[in-house]
């Protein structure tokens, strides 16, 4: 069902056409070829947070079993 104006009439359609705009990806992005694992510095960092992560716990578990031994 048309919409109509407050008097009753149809409404007037804009005489200036409006554009439609798309972004459009280019390179890689368009073809998918986007990096899809992480990089070796990602996972370098990935395994030194670990390992300061057991480190970490281990010296924190050695000075309970001293403290416990008193």
């Amino acid at each position: 069902m048309p919409t109509c104006d407050q008097d009753g009439s149809q409404p007037k359609s804009s005489s200036t056409p409006t554009a439609q705009v798309k972004a459009v990806p280019r390179g890689g992005a368009a073809t998918g070829e986007g990096q899809t694992g992480p990089s070796a510095a990602e996972l370098a960092g990935g395994t030194g947070l670990a390992a300061a992560g057991l480190v970490a716990l281990a010296f924190a578990a050695r000075k309970r079993r001293a403290g416990a031994a008193r």
